[in-house]
């Protein structure tokens, strides 16, 4: 038995309990079939959404996919999908269908994950899907906020009190401090560590951020200036850093925008990564920023 949604393969192979409409269904399908039957097919290979979505006939004819189904099927079984995978992690449409106690034991599951050590950031926020490095620190404020009092509820601590009302800058900076952590957290790992930590003097402030010492140390310049911390340029949050300093001197050039990076951030190779992202900016190509300053 084939599906291409995770959402039902979930439903009929988790150990949760659903609400009255989904688990009459789940419990129908379990007394006809195995679970160990079901597995998943990625919606690209069904061949049943070529029939369902209004295929020519004249192109039908010709479709390897129709005709013989998906490449791997006459595989041996250990080259098909695994349906393992759509078990990993509850999709926010199985959670709507969680009975209050289930979702009650998800939402505490969602804590233990972000409050054991230092957070995995990356494992429940995307953060491909930000375009703006701003709204991602405020967006991570929140969930470490909407985690923090719900820590506090479940302990009923009398000593703690909720957070309510707007962001604070202090949340903010911590949320930017724990994504900062997030992606230095694989550099130590890196073969090249030991160059890096020579070329750039790289230490370890008390918030756990790995920084850069250079020869501007003892002048009269803020902390994070005098030593920036140190972010790798193959990660998205270096591309969303680049492009806020861009933004804040206006769309000028590579010179002004890497110095303006650099008041906070040392980004490794700098001067090809902004290059490259101010390539596909698309403000500059379009000519509006020429435009602004006229």
């Amino acid at each position: 038995m084939w599906l291409d949604s995770k959402t039902a393969i979930f439903w009929m192979k988790g150990s949760k309990e659903w609400k009255q409409f989904v688990q009459n269904r789940v419990n129908e399908i379990r007394s006809l079939t195995e679970e160990s039957m079901w597995n998943h097919c990625p919606g690209l290979e069904n061949p049943a959404d070529l029939g369902s979505r209004g295929e020519v006939a004249s192109k039908l004819k010709s479709n390897q996919l129709w005709w013989r189904g998906p490449w791997w099927l006459s595989e041996p079984k250990k080259n098909w999908p695994k349906s393992e995978k759509c078990l990993e992690s509850i999709t926010e449409e199985c959670r709507t269908e969680l009975k209050k106690a289930q979702a009650l034991e998800a939402t505490e599951e969602t804590v233990l994950l972000a409050s054991t050590g230092s957070p995995n950031l990356e494992a429940f926020i995307p953060i491909t899907d930000f375009s703006c490095c701003d709204k991602l620190f405020r967006i991570t404020a929140l969930v470490l906020r909407f985690v923090r009092n719900l820590k506090i509820k479940t302990k009923m601590s009398k000593e703690e009190t909720v957070c309510e009302g707007d962001l604070t800058v202090e949340e903010v900076a911590n949320a930017e401090t724990q994504w900062l952590r997030s992606v230095q957290k694989n550099m130590k790992l890196q073969a090249n560590y030991s160059q890096l930590e020579h070329e750039f003097g790289i230490y370890e402030d008390d918030s756990g951020v790995l920084r850069c010492k250079g020869r501007i140390a003892n002048a009269n310049l803020p902390l994070e200036t005098k030593f920036p911390a140190l972010i790798p340029r193959d990660h998205h949050i270096s591309t969303l850093l680049v492009r806020q300093a861009h933004e804040r001197v206006h769309h000028n050039k590579v010179d002004a925008t890497l110095a303006q990076l650099r008041i906070r951030y040392w980004v490794i190779r700098g001067r090809q990564f902004v290059k490259r992202i101010l390539a596909s900016c698309t403000v500059c190509r379009s000519g509006l920023c020429r435009t602004a300053v006229h």
